[in-house]
């Protein structure tokens, strides 16, 4: 298996090893499976098998120098090996591995401010756009920028990006859209409690009644009152609640 994975490596994931194995299991055993046959499967199963957009070795390669706080020959190694015995992808072996990898803080440290200036640079420059289109205008922004915070930027740059969406989207869309959001950010209805009886609350005066229903909704105050929605064009009813 291992000679057809060296000659196909682009073939060498999790889900095909199970294809293969599966095939053999169907052709006489896994006795079966070797690198000559599993190459000769691959007109047949040529429609099942994934194909890596990068080999194991590319993928590495790429990790490194995204990550160049972990480039190091004892991490290619360890990681390299994860991915020979568990056919997962370079990233999702040194994401387990990730603690047992060794990391060059100062190399990490360097790499992170430099990013971050970079982004710092490139927020900036969105929100002056967006903020005016004359030039001395920007200028006097961009200075005033210089001392937010980043995430101060991330966020006033969001908000550009968001309204740029909102104009993108029809009617029924930004309304659709929005009703969304209003519901994710809606807090969970506090529950009235059973000890608030439907007697208690007919007597209680017009204020604390607003009260009660500004603290845990019309509907839990109307459910407990007895009274019930209407459906299909039916009218409101009051039913005899036992509480």
């Amino acid at each position: 298996m291992e000679r057809f994975y060296a000659k196909y490596p682009q073939y060498r994931i999790q889900a095909n090893h199970r294809i293969f194995l599966n095939a053999a299991e169907q052709d006489g055993g896994s006795e079966v499976l070797t690198a000559e046959w599993m190459e000769l499967q691959l007109d047949s199963l040529g429609g099942q098998l994934a194909v890596l957009l990068e080999t194991p070795a590319e993928g590495l390669d790429r990790f490194m120098s995204e990550n160049p706080w972990y480039a190091c020959e004892a991490n290619r190694q360890i990681i390299a090996q994860r991915v020979h015995d568990t056919y997962e992808t370079v990233q999702q072996a040194a994401s387990v591995l990730q603690n047992q990898l060794a990391l060059d803080q100062a190399v990490f440290d360097e790499v992170s401010a430099l990013r971050e200036a970079e982004e710092r640079t490139a927020l900036i420059e969105e929100i002056v756009v967006d903020y005016s289109p004359g030039r001395i205008t920007q200028d006097i922004q961009r200075n005033n920028l210089q001392y937010q915070t980043i995430e101060a930027l991330r966020s006033k740059a969001e908000e550009i990006r968001e309204r740029k969406r909102y104009r993108q989207m029809s009617t029924l869309e930004l309304r659709s859209y929005l009703r969304e959001r209003r519901e994710q950010a809606a807090p969970a209805p506090v529950e009235l409690p059973a000890e608030i009886t439907r007697q208690q609350i007919t007597q209680m005066p017009p204020e604390q009644i607003r009260a009660l229903i500004q603290r845990y909704g019309k509907d839990q105050v109307d459910q407990r009152l007895g009274y019930v929605k209407p459906e299909f064009g039916g009218t409101t009813r009051n039913v005899n609640i036992q509480i």
